[in-house]
């Protein structure tokens, strides 16, 4: 595939992600009495993304209509295999979320997010793991107590 098609390609499939998201937040069982439910955030996302692709589509589109750009030299290597393990860390969170609960599942895979995503000058894993705790534990406490929603707890309880 021509590179000038990559960003028009890639907002598609995003589209069709977010569209399957959405259609998978729906199904998700509202265990509380509150006006928000347990779908209501990933929906939320699901929206945002199709928006965010929409505009990639655009944007995309208006490049496939451009003459062939020059290839550019790239400086460093690409990092295809961040794309690849960020698609696999996911699948695992979905897939191991009930079996491990939201709080462990949600910590790895920050970390591993995190790990991915940092340049190696830039991979601390001290601070990706207290980060990783935090924002889990936090989040976790504020849709228990303030939302009133049931997070997965798994082996935790």
């Amino acid at each position: 595939m021509k590179k000038k098609y990559w960003d028009l390609a890639s907002g598609i499939f995003l589209l069709g992600f977010s569209v399957a998201l959405f259609i998978g937040a729906q199904n998700v069982k509202t265990l509380s009495i509150s006006s928000v439910g347990s779908g209501s955030f990933p929906s939320f996302i699901a929206v945002l993304l199709a928006m965010v692709s929409i505009a990639i589509i655009a944007g995309g589109a208006k490049k496939a209509r451009g003459p062939d750009e020059k290839q550019k030299p790239v400086e460093g290597k690409p990092r295809m295999w961040a794309v690849v393990a960020t698609f696999a860390i996911m699948a695992a969170y979905a897939l191991l979320m009930p079996i491990l609960g939201f709080i462990i599942m949600t910590t790895v895979y920050l970390f591993a997010q995190m790990y991915i995503m940092a340049s190696k000058e830039h991979q601390k894993p001290v601070v990706f793991g207290i980060v990783s705790v935090v924002t889990s534990v936090s989040v976790y406490y504020l849709f228990v107590t303030v939302f009133s929603l049931m997070l997965p707890a798994g082996i935790l309880g």
